[in-house]
This record gives C-alpha cells, sequence and structure tokens, in this order.
C-alpha cells in the first residue's frame, strides 16, 4: 500500500537546546490523509512535524535525504524571523544527520541532487551533503544556477558593472569559462531555449550556452 507524505507547517515546542549539543526534534506520526471513494478505504500518510516555519525543502528520493530550510517564530507565533537552521534529515532512519544556522538576510540555500549550495556575502560554498561542512568556496554571489548542467553563474565579488560573468561547476567548485555580460542595468528575465541555451535580458539581449559560454549578443 502506497503511504502518502505530508509535512505540516506548524512551529511547535520541539526544539530541545542543551548546553554543548543543540538537538532537533521532529515529529513523526500516521494519519488519515482522505479516503478513496472507490475503495471505500482510508488514504494513510505519514506526518512530519518540524519546530519551526518551513521555508522550503528539497527531497531527495533517491537517499530519503530531506533538506529543510526552518525559520525561527516570535514568541506569540504570528512573526517569521529572519534567523533559523538548515537540517538534514534521514527518512529511512528517522533522524536528524546534522544543522546548520543560517541568517536568511545574508544567505540563501539552493539543492539540486546532492549538491547543497550556500550564496553568502563573502562567496558561495557548496556544504558536504552528510556532514554540512564547507567543501569548497567560490569568491562569488552565483546569480542563476542550471541544474541541467550543474553550472552555476555569477560576477565576482566587488567587481565593477563591467565585469565579466564567470561559471562554475559546482560540484567540484572549479571555474570552467568566464563572458563579458555587463549589468548596468541588472538581469531584467532570463528563459530557455532549450536544456542547455537561455537567453538573457541584461543590458540587450544575449544567448549562453551554460556548457561553455558560446552565444550571441
Amino acid at each position: 500500500m502506497k503511504i502518502l507524505l505530508s509535512f505540516l507547517l506548524l512551529c511547535l515546542p520541539g526544539f530541545a537546546i542543551f548546553a554543548q549539543t543543540p538537538a532537533i526534534t521532529v515529529i513523526q506520526k500516521e494519519i488519515v490523509s482522505g479516503k478513496n471513494l472507490i475503495t471505500n478505504t482510508d488514504i494513510p500518510a505519514r506526518e512530519y512535524v518540524f519546530p519551526g516555519w518551513i521555508g522550503d525543502y528539497y527531497l531527495d528520493t533517491t537517499t530519503n535525504l530531506l533538506t529543510v530550510q526552518l525559520r525561527n517564530m516570535s514568541k506569540n507565533g504570528k512573526l517569521i524571523r529572519n534567523k533559523g537552521k538548515l537540517i538534514l534529515y534521514d527518512m529511512e532512519n528517522n533522524s536528524v544527520k546534522w544543522t546548520k544556522k543560517i541568517n536568511y538576510l545574508k544567505s540563501s540555500i539552493k539543492q539540486y541532487d546532492d549538491v547543497l549550495i550556500q550564496i553568502t556575502e563573502t562567496g558561495t560554498y557548496r556544504l558536504n551533503i552528510e556532514t554540512g561542512q564547507n567543501m569548497w568556496m567560490i569568491p562569488s554571489q552565483l546569480a542563476y544556477i542550471d541544474d541541467h548542467s550543474g553550472i552555476g553563474v555569477g560576477y565576482p565579488l566587488n567587481a565593477g558593472i563591467y565585469a565579466r560573468l564567470e561559471a562554475y561547476n559546482l560540484r567540484w567548485g572549479n571555474k570552467v569559462w568566464f563572458r563579458g555580460i555587463n549589468r548596468d542595468f541588472g538581469w531584467n528575465d532570463l528563459f530557455y531555449f532549450n536544456d542547455s541555451v537561455v537567453m538573457l535580458i541584461a543590458s540587450g539581449l544575449q544567448t549562453i550556452n551554460f556548457k561553455n559560454g558560446s552565444g550571441w549578443d
């Protein structure tokens, strides 16, 4: 019998904090999510309740690892705070593998497959999916990540508006190409022609092949 998966986006008093090691309590239980009107039987589901407001999550169905971006709530539960925690939850063993404090005003999280990326004011980092530790750092705040090619593009930190656009392999952190695309009016839009080529509207029109940076403008 198939079991549905549901996430309850509630702030519950499940935050157990100790003197040395903070622990996260995730409550799970079996619930009835509905009824099959053809067989007149209940539709079972498993509910996971996390101690905070879930801003985003990513479920890797290959490894059964769930990445959850939690944000703290005010004491009355009405306001969402800018600080919180990034959590990796092992759904197979029903355990929290690691947590990492996050300030969402200064940081953002992107993920595809087992590649977990943190973009901050000081650069872009890849986090080890098993430990949460930094694997590499590049001196750029990535502006866009292409899941199909595994390439992230951005401008060097503290660079001027005419800086070159740089592309990085997100699995290894190495630079794979660069191209001069000015950003004096920012990026207005981006859309795909196919799996690897996009049209970028930024101080004109240009196409970009994420695999090698080629294209016209």
